[in-house]
């Protein structure tokens, strides 16, 4: 064989090989790049209570139990639905049978037959007045806790006003000296009254005094468990008759 082309069979063998090395070593060099990693969303703060939003329900009354009424409902929930009240309701400001009732709840209905929900209110536009109450006049004294520091004259009637919700449970226990005498006690709308104005219902306490003196009313507001919440006293200046 020539010994040219033998000379250049192996100058072709040696590139060969060296492209071949040199091809391996830049293949090694290239790495695979790093898979990106999904951005998780931030946890929330578990110190951040979720409210519930409070719904309304409204009914026809069927029946007034003890602690609940019986309803067929008409807007919110369709179908016969017993409302439990809350403790301590005064059921005396329900409405009467076949008359609407009107509820708020936290929106949980128990799937029973009939349905049960659990009022957290029962709202009352309007509280009737009794057949035997009959309304001071406008010049009438009238006692609150912010105007308490005023005077009444022996013989003279006047009525202590109280702001209170009977459709939450919470309720107003009243302590008073014999030397007062009490005409009546009542919850009336505020419209009712031509002394009040706006909405909302209050407790009014109408009492007469026979002999002068300085009397205090005792108001201990309980909860609807029956826990005491606090106490607040009015003072009633009672002077000689005119």
């Amino acid at each position: 064989m020539n010994k040219l082309v033998v000379i250049g069979l192996i100058v072709v063998l040696i590139f060969g090989i060296a492209l071949f090395a040199f091809i391996s070593n830049s293949s090694d060099e290239i790495t695979e790049p790093e898979p990106t990693r999904p951005v998780e969303p931030l946890p929330v703060n578990p110190e951040t209570p979720v409210q519930e939003e409070m719904v309304t329900y409204k009914g026809i009354v069927v029946e007034i139990q003890d602690g609940s009424v019986l309803t067929t409902g008409v807007e919110g929930i369709i179908g016969s639905v017993v409302v439990h009240l809350p403790e301590g309701f005064d059921t005396s400001l329900l409405p009467a049978v076949n008359d609407e009732i009107t509820v708020r709840f936290n929106g949980a209905v128990a799937e029973s037959y009939p349905m049960q929900i659990w009022a957290e209110e029962i709202i009352i536009s309007e509280v009737p007045l009794p057949p035997d109450y009959t309304e001071l006049s406008s010049m009438a004294v009238r006692f609150t806790i912010d105007n308490a520091i005023q005077s009444v004259h022996a013989g003279e009637p006047f009525e202590v006003v109280l702001d209170v919700n009977p459709t939450t449970g919470y309720r107003t226990e009243i302590t008073y000296p014999d030397a007062l005498a009490l005409e009546s006690d009542v919850y009336i709308p505020k419209s009712k009254s031509s002394a009040l104005v706006g909405a909302g219902s209050v407790r009014i306490l109408q009492f007469t005094a026979e002999t002068a003196g300085t009397y205090a009313i005792e108001c201990e507001v309980l909860a609807p468990s029956g826990d005491h919440i606090h106490t607040y006293k009015i003072e009633i200046e009672v002077l000689p008759e005119r």
